[in-house]
């Protein structure tokens, strides 16, 4: 089961982050929970693996490396965005899912990211108004 508590960042609970990309990550690992018709390449499924286990840092190297082959992947794009998510790092994560969606604009998973992100920002601009 997926740790909800490690996703807790600056207050702002982000364990839906996971989700983003497939819902399946929220559930039991031991399951397959992969929806019907979708399957993950073998470089997508290390990906995940890496995401799932908080390694963020690896995460987006591999993710780097992947895209200079595969420029246009979807999936890759999202888990490099959750990951920068994750990592705090918002300008990242929101330059990589601006490319994202300049390949599927109408990407459902994609408008729940940048929900996401926005939100996050928001929370950010908070938090420094707050401590002025």
């Amino acid at each position: 089961m997926v740790r909800k508590a490690q996703y807790i960042i600056s207050g702002f609970l982000v364990a839906s982050t996971i989700c983003v990309f497939n819902a399946a990550f929220c559930q039991d690992e031991k399951k397959d929970n992969t929806p019907p018709g979708i399957i993950y390449s073998e470089k997508e499924q290390q990906l995940i693996g890496y995401f799932k286990n908080g390694d963020y840092d690896q995460t987006i190297e591999s993710a780097k490396m992947d895209l200079e082959n595969e420029p246009n992947n979807i999936t890759i794009l999202t888990i490099l965005s959750n990951a920068y998510l994750m990592k705090e790092e918002i300008s990242s994560a929101e330059e990589t899912l601006k490319r994202a969606l300049e390949i599927e604009p109408n990407n459902s998973q994609l408008k729940q990211l940048e929900e996401q992100i926005a939100e996050r920002k928001r929370a950010e601009s908070e938090k420094q108004n707050s401590q002025r």
